[in-house]
């Protein structure tokens, strides 16, 4: 018994070929939209999260915020204004800055939204936090005594406001 191998002819070997390259195209067009979708999905949480860290330090700031103390100022150096106030800090690790402490709220000239706090009693030492960076505009809106709205854009066209009811003399605020 004598078999008899038959070899693949060149049509055959090219029709597999394309073949083997249509399906090749199909999964690597779907793992790459899959992998771009990921990278958009991870930079929207990404800003969710910064947007949450930022609500929940000012929520902070301004339910424990002396409201008699609030002053918007515009620099003439910047194109944003400041918001300076005083607010009670709570315990920090850092004692000087626990307690009543005065604080600003501006974007600086990296466009990030930045809380800078010292103590009450002597303005030596300073400390900025980062709340949010890519800052385009930011509005204050002080239009009565009981509510704080602030409005931020950022570069890349998302807005999104923050709302405060301000303490009154028992000094407990409110995010609305």
């Amino acid at each position: 018994m004598n078999i008899q191998r038959r070899s693949f002819t060149l049509i055959e070997v090219m029709i597999a070929f394309c073949l083997i390259s249509i399906v090749m195209y199909v999964l690597f067009g779907s793992f790459k939209s899959s992998v771009e979708m990921s990278a958009k999905v991870g930079k929207v949480k990404l800003e969710i999260l910064e947007r949450g860290i930022t609500h929940q330090r000012l929520l902070k700031v301004f339910s424990l915020l002396d409201s008699t103390s609030i002053k918007q100022e515009t620099s003439k150096s910047s194109k944003h204004s400041t918001i300076s106030f005083i607010f009670n800090n709570g315990v920090e690790p850092s004692l000087i800055y626990s307690g009543d402490v005065r604080g600003e709220l501006f974007v600086n000239s990296e466009n990030y939204l930045i809380l800078r706090v010292w103590p009450s009693k002597s303005g030596e030492a300073v400390r900025d936090e980062k709340l949010d960076s890519d800052i385009e505009e930011i509005v204050w809106d002080l239009k009565t005594k009981d509510v704080l709205i602030i409005n931020i854009k950022k570069h890349s066209g998302s807005e999104f406001s923050y709302a405060f009811l301000l303490a009154k003399s028992d000094n407990k605020g409110y995010s609305i």
